[in-house]
């Protein structure tokens, strides 16, 4: 083949895996369309994106902090870091959220498509690996739930690891074997999964055919530099993810039950939901356990009369290195059982395999056209499951709502849809969900705290104590019931038991910004402002856009006559907080305090435009308006805290008059 021919057949292919990636993508793209009109839920995104202040700034010290913290008792600070990116040019906008979980996956599916040709693929097989995984609905959590923003990137990262490490089994170039340890880093730094790369990378020595030897276990000990230690973490963390039953035989069931659900949800992609019920009681003469049981060894007899089929056993191998280590021994009490997202990466060697059978399917039958058709079809079906998927993570109230149709009295369901119907004011509504679910869970310390919540704001303090009470005595290790008690305490005046929870609550999460902030209330209350004041600066410091601190740690100021100190932090508070007659007004006196009396008069004057019937307002700019000799208009203002039922002394206002006639 000529030179001028050879570079034609190159662009022919490059043009070739262009459009075979774009029809891809675009029908990937077009399945999770939905998603980019959602809000945000509260399944997990008021902790990881809507109240976490972690993600909050990105100054060189807090993005430090950000990998020295768990959240949810997870470590993933590079996933942290891209909320923050997303927090610092669009604040809490959740089309750019949505936005970049979309995009992450669709970086996802290009880089399976590469690996698909790399590993000896057809273009066509790896066209409809890349699609099946694109567009498969059991992938639709991961990308649709902005908190598991750490699947879709840990994913990404994770495959170009594999792709560099291909490269490494076919050039042998040491550079690559680096990027791979490098890449795996970040990886795990964006979800805890990645910790299977070095025992997946050994089922990718043996797809290579590479012979065994020590060497192969001996290049991968490097990676358990960073795997070990991310691994105890989470298991310190998460005890309940690896915890076995106490009878052998239950562990054993519950092992192979979610070994085999995975694989149930993955070939028949129906009734999937973000809960899962366990099948109960545990037993093998319980069908779902027996079933299990006999499809786990009708796979094993499968691989074993297969054993020369490499692809075969290379999606088994590659889905149990991968998922290995979130199969159930035992039931945690602090994690679901089984979840979609689990899936996502686990699910590449599938994907490979029926990528494979339908090309060769294509290729083998006489009857193109009508493979053709069933092959269309197929995908289709995958892709209308997909956006239908999708489009039960439109708010919360869709999600819970359909988690409570389809899975049999989920107590924690109720409890999350009772807290969406509670931030939109409808208590009566949410009221009802939380005494559902302590039906369902009596023991469920969460739905008292929220049901408490509940009757403190329909002013039944005495029913919000007890359940305030009930939930730190299921829990004593729940730092909001402690904070929520001690608001309750500080409106019944009872500052002293205020203190006492919010210390306790801060020494459970010392890096929660509102309790910093209520304990330096109830310190300013207790007319302790200097230890005031050193709480509001730490809520600051965790939280710098928690911008109703300023207004507190500026009042305090004012007690301690630090008035500049307060006139920056109202200048603060006023930036973002335009509406706020009063704090214009409290701004004013400081103004006044200071006799800069235009400023002090054009506070005074926004806080009446905010609220026309304010007699304080008008009486304190008529007091700065006689400052500055402009009597008549100080008259106006006395006389119209008289209209409104004010304190006025009625010889100043002789005085004014007086004033006036000369």
């Amino acid at each position: 083949m000529t030179l001028q021919k050879k570079v034609y057949s190159t662009e022919k292919k490059r043009f070739q895996h262009f459009w075979i990636l774009s029809a891809v993508l675009l029908g990937a793209f077009l399945s999770y369309s939905p998603n980019l009109s959602h809000d945000f839920t509260n399944w997990d995104d008021k902790l990881h994106v809507i109240d976490n202040p972690l993600i909050r700034s990105l100054k060189p010290a807090d993005i430090g902090r950000l990998f020295k913290t768990t959240v949810s008792d997870i470590y993933v600070p590079l996933t942290m870091l891209t909320f923050a990116v997303e927090y610092h040019f669009f604040k809490l906008n959740p089309l750019i959220y949505h936005l970049n979980n979309v995009l992450l996956h669709l970086g996802v599916v290009v880089l399976i498509y590469w690996l698909a040709l790399r590993i000896g693929l057809s273009t066509q097989a790896a066209a409809f690996s890349a699609l099946l995984f694109a567009i498969h609905p059991i992938h639709v959590e991961p990308v649709a739930w902005i908190s598991e923003r750490k699947d879709v990137l840990y994913a990404f990262l994770y495959m170009f690891a594999l792709l560099s490490y291909w490269s490494y089994l076919k050039e042998g170039k040491v550079k690559f074997y680096w990027m791979t340890f490098l890449l795996g880093a970040l990886s795990i730094c964006a979800k805890p999964m990645a910790v299977s790369l070095p025992v997946v990378l050994l089922v990718y020595d043996w797809l290579a055919r590479r012979p065994w030897s020590l060497r192969i276990f001996l290049e991968k000990l490097p990676f358990f530099v960073y795997v070990l230690p991310i691994a105890w973490l989470t298991h310190q963390l998460n005890p309940g993810v690896i915890a076995a039953r106490p009878s052998i035989s239950e562990s054993i069931l519950l092992y192979v039950w979610t070994f085999i659900h995975y694989l149930r949800k993955f070939f028949w992609p129906f009734h999937l939901v973000p809960v899962y019920d366990l099948p109960q009681p545990i037993g093998l003469f319980q069908w779902e356990y027996g079933l299990s049981l006999l499809g786990f060894l009708l796979l094993f007899v499968l691989l074993i009369r297969f054993r020369r089929n490499r692809l075969l056993v290379f999606a088994v191998l590659h889905y149990f290195a991968s998922i290995f280590f979130v199969l159930r021994l035992g039931i945690p009490n602090d994690t679901q059982m089984v979840v979609d997202r689990y899936m996502y990466l686990p699910s590449l060697g599938f994907c490979f395999l029926i990528g494979v059978i339908l090309d060769k399917g294509c290729g083998f039958t006489k009857d193109k056209r009508g493979t053709s058709i069933l092959v269309i079809a197929l995908f289709a079906v995958l892709s209308v499951l997909t956006y239908k998927q999708s489009q039960i993570w439109r708010n919360s109230e869709t999600l819970l709502t359909y988690i409570i149709d389809h899975v049999k009295g989920s107590a924690i369901a109720h409890n999350h849809r009772g807290s969406y119907y509670s931030q939109q004011k409808q208590f009566d509504l949410a009221l009802v969900d939380f005494n559902r679910a302590l039906e369902l869970s009596p023991d469920y310390a969460y739905a008292y705290n929220n049901r408490g919540l509940i009757f403190k704001n329909q002013g039944d303090l005495t029913s919000a104590l007890e359940d305030f009470n009930k939930a730190i005595e299921l829990d004593d290790q729940y730092y909001e019931a402690y904070y929520h008690r001690a608001n309750l305490f500080r409106l019944l005046k009872d500052y002293n038991l205020a203190l006492k929870d919010l210390n306790k609550s801060l020494a459970l999460k010392p890096v929660f910004s509102e309790g910093y902030l209520q304990r330096g209330q109830v310190h300013a209350l207790m007319k302790k402002y200097d230890l005031a004041i050193a709480d509001f600066d730490q809520a600051i410091h965790l939280d710098p856009n928690l911008t109703m601190v300023y207004r507190h740690r500026a009042d305090a100021a004012i007690q301690m006559n630090n008035f500049s100190s307060a006139l920056i932090d109202y200048n603060r508070y006023l930036q973002v907080n335009k509406t706020d007659g009063e704090a214009f007004y409290n701004r004013g006196n400081i103004y006044a305090h200071l006799r800069n009396y235009p400023a002090a008069i054009e506070d005074y004057s926004q806080t009446i435009q905010l609220d026309p019937a304010h007699p304080n307002a008008y009486h304190n700019r008529s007091l700065a308006f006689f400052a500055l000799d402009e009597y008549a208009k100080a008259l106006a203002d006395a006389l119209k805290v008289e209209e409104l039922g004010g304190n006025i002394n009625s010889r100043y206002i002789q005085n004014l008059k007086t004033l006036i006639a000369k």
